[in-house]
């Protein structure tokens, strides 16, 4: 019985995390900070410039997704990843019940998984 009721706990905390963090990448992703306008102009520029780059890019619903044909031939979808959110989601990532850090190079690889950003590494 008791299990029950830690899992319940368990399940309802990640919940929690995983919403709030979600609708805080969605809020960081809508609305760009003036610090970073000039930064966006220049990206957006350099992406409009590069076919390679613009041919994977697609805007769905205002928010900003590279798609691309991985190794394995299945096509992935990964969510653009805004400089000022950068640190968010690696402390995200790394400090999570649900992500548990797995060292260095498995928590960097499940970043790059599901987001990019040009230069994360």
């Amino acid at each position: 019985m008791e299990e029950e009721d830690n899992s319940q706990d368990e399940h309802a905390e990640a919940e929690t995390c995983t919403s709030s963090s979600e609708e805080s990448l969605e809020i960081i992703a809508k609305e760009p900070s003036s610090e970073t306008d000039n930064e966006y102009i220049s990206y957006r520029t350099e992406q409009l410039k590069d076919d390679d780059i613009y041919d994977k890019l697609r805007l769905i619903e205002g928010i900003l997704y590279r798609m691309y044909e991985n190794e394995e031939g299945f096509y992935v979808t990964q969510f653009v990843l805004p400089a000022q959110a950068v640190k968010t989601l690696i402390n995200h990532v790394h400090s999570s019940i649900l992500n548990a850090h797995l060292g260095r190079y498995k928590t960097t690889a499940k970043i790059m998984e599901r987001f990019y950003r040009p230069f994360l590494r």
